[in-house]
């Protein structure tokens, strides 16, 4: 850019000194360079030769101003290419800023984790690892903290914005290359990315499934035990059977190489789906078909057995994402939910003679993980109860 802007100068200074000459009557810079019998190209070569040595202000005198005009217009270019000149230096020197604050920041961040690495005596492999992995993350949307730079824009900006750095990627999912752009957008805000080294484990078979994954840049391993069952590269997605069936992981995935991804949570894609039914139930089919196809035996799903469950959730998933959404959030509704999920089914009778007959019945949620603890709990509760009855007869009796 700059070469050109330089060039472009040079070129009409060039011109309006070659021109000058026949606005003149007499001797001019052709008579007194010797020049008078040279063609046009010699005569342009000699102007432009001119107009360069002016505006880089070297000027070796070969070529002189001898008229008033040639004068005025050689202290016309001669100031326009120092301004030139200074516009270029400037804007090269901030440039140059600007790219050393970036370094430094990441020179920083990296001189301060070697330290803490020799400090903490972390092994040589060890030390390596983490050093490549910074390399890639610099380069990648991490190390760009998109969430902070795009802070100060309004909501509608934002989202435009993300979309468009991010469709490419979606367009390569399956599940988002057909949908509105009101869904993507809200898909994209809630983002969140994040990078891996070869080998780390993103998650293991048999944890809670609070993420659904999509492939940016990289590739990873399906695995269940020992055995692999896919390999996944960019713009695939995984994580999305343990959402829609609500279940733990069914396999564990792990990165093969430098990897990329943007993640969702699962309670902010059940947010989004809450609007957008439609998308749900392809989210369902697609989740069902990929539970088929790679995480779960062919002979089994063949039997019916899997794929009667697999439908069913499939079509509870949507009444689900509707359902929610629609009771009114109250405290009291909230407390008798949250409490009728941990504790046991208790149930409170006075028989004729006036004595108290409670019992609880021993009913856990399939989720519950402490079912002893929640248990003992919902029968502390009881005993409480069972103290507040009493102290509310003796009042009453008191008060006879």
């Amino acid at each position: 850019q700059f070469v050109g802007l330089i060039v472009i100068s040079a070129h009409w200074a060039a011109c309006l000194w070659y021109f000058i000459t026949s606005m003149q009557d007499g001797e001019s810079w052709i008579q007194v360079a010797g020049l008078q019998e040279d063609n046009i190209h010699d005569l342009y070569i000699a102007s432009l030769y001119w107009a360069i040595m002016t505006t880089t202000t070297i000027g070796y005198g070969d070529i002189n101003s001898v008229t008033t005009v040639e004068r005025a217009v050689a202290s016309i270019v001669m100031l326009l290419g120092a301004s030139l000149f200074a516009y270029i230096v400037g804007t090269v020197c901030n440039m140059v800023a600007q790219l050393s604050q970036i370094d430094q920041s990441f020179k920083y961040r990296f001189d301060s984790l070697n330290e803490y690495m020799e400090f903490r005596g972390v092994p040589i492999k060890l030390k390596k690892r983490v050093r490549r992995y910074l390399h890639f993350s610099r380069n990648s949307g991490k190390f760009l903290r998109e969430k902070h730079l795009l802070s100060d824009i309004s909501p509608g900006l934002r989202r435009e914005l993300l979309l468009h750095t991010y469709r490419p990627l979606l367009d390569k999912v399956k599940i988002f290359r057909d949908q509105s752009d009101s869904f993507l957008e809200e898909v994209v805000s809630n983002l969140d990315f994040e990078c891996y080294a070869p080998g780390d484990v993103i998650f293991r078979e048999g944890e809670r499934s609070t993420e659904i994954y999509l492939i940016y840049r990289g590739a990873v391993e399906v695995s269940c035990g020992d055995k692999t069952l896919a390999e996944l590269g960019d713009g695939d997605i995984f994580g999305e059977i343990g959402f829609v069936f609500d279940q733990p992981r069914s396999a564990s995935v792990s990165c093969l190489r430098f990897t990329e991804v943007a993640m969702i949570t699962a309670r902010n894609l059940s947010k989004v789906l809450q609007n957008f039914p439609q998308t749900s139930e392809v989210l369902a089919k697609f989740a069902e078909e990929r539970a088929s196809t790679f995480y779960f035996p062919q002979d089994i799903y063949e039997k019916g057995r899997m794929k009667t469950s697999l439908k069913k959730k499939r079509e509870e998933l949507p009444k689900k994402v509707k359902t929610e959404a629609t009771p009114p959030l109250r405290k009291n509704n909230l407390v008798r939910s949250k409490t009728a999920r941990v504790l046991p089914v208790t149930t409170l009778s006075i028989t004729s003679d006036g004595k108290r007959n409670t019992t609880a019945d021993d009913v856990t949620p399939a989720y519950c993980e402490d079912h002893d603890r929640f248990l003992e709990e919902g029968r502390r509760l009881i005993s409480a109860l069972e103290v507040l009855l009493n102290s509310l007869e003796k009042g009453e009796k008191k008060g006879r």
